[in-house]
């Protein structure tokens, strides 16, 4: 079984910071990249939470499209 790799980059300042997506806040403004592919700009509208997703725990944050 394959295991996702993301990665968060937290938008500071016109300067983008890698982060873990643990260490995102609600109202912080970032992308994910996932496998590869970059997200859409987007906007934390929440705090990060631990999920079980294909029998592993793995690291999300709610959000929305930020504009």
């Amino acid at each position: 079984m394959d295991q996702e790799i993301r990665y968060a980059f937290r938008i500071d300042r016109d300067k983008e910071t890698p982060c873990h997506i643990s260490e995102l806040k609600k109202g912080d403004v970032f992308y994910m990249v996932s496998q590869g592919a970059k997200s859409e700009l987007l906007q934390a509208t929440g705090e990060p939470f631990t999920e079980i997703v294909n029998h592993q725990l793995v690291w999300s944050i709610s959000h929305e499209i930020y504009r």
